[in-house]
C-alpha cells in the first residue's frame, strides 16, 4: 500500500513490497533523489547510487517507513544540480 507523498522526508528510509529500502538524499520540486539497497536490487550498503524519480511514483512503490540501518553509510550531502552520484565507499 503505498504512503502519503507528504510522508516523504529528506534522511528517511522507505522499504518496498519486494524488501528494498531506499533513503531519501534530497526532494526538489516534485522529485525525489534516493538510495537504495537490498531486496530485488540485491546490493549491500556501500557503493549507493542515487536515482531519481518523481515523488508520486516514490510514494506508490513504497509500502513503509522504517528505521534506517545503523550501518548505513553517513548521508551525503546533496547537491541541487547532481543525481548521478554515487557514494565511494570508507
Amino acid at each position: 500500500m503505498p504512503i502519503p507523498e507528504s510522508s516523504v522526508v529528506v534522511g528517511g528510509c522507505y522499504e518496498t513490497a519486494e524488501k528494498q529500502q531506499r533513503r531519501v538524499i534530497k526532494i526538489q520540486g516534485d522529485k525525489v533523489t534516493y538510495q537504495s539497497w537490498g531486496g530485488n536490487v540485491q546490493n549491500t550498503k556501500g557503493p549507493l547510487p542515487w536515482i531519481p524519480v518523481n515523488i508520486k511514483k516514490f510514494a506508490q512503490d513504497v509500502e513503509q517507513a522504517i528505521a534506517c540501518p545503523a550501518d548505513l553509510p553517513p548521508m551525503p550531502t546533496a547537491h541541487a544540480d547532481d543525481d548521478t552520484h554515487e557514494d565511494s565507499a570508507e
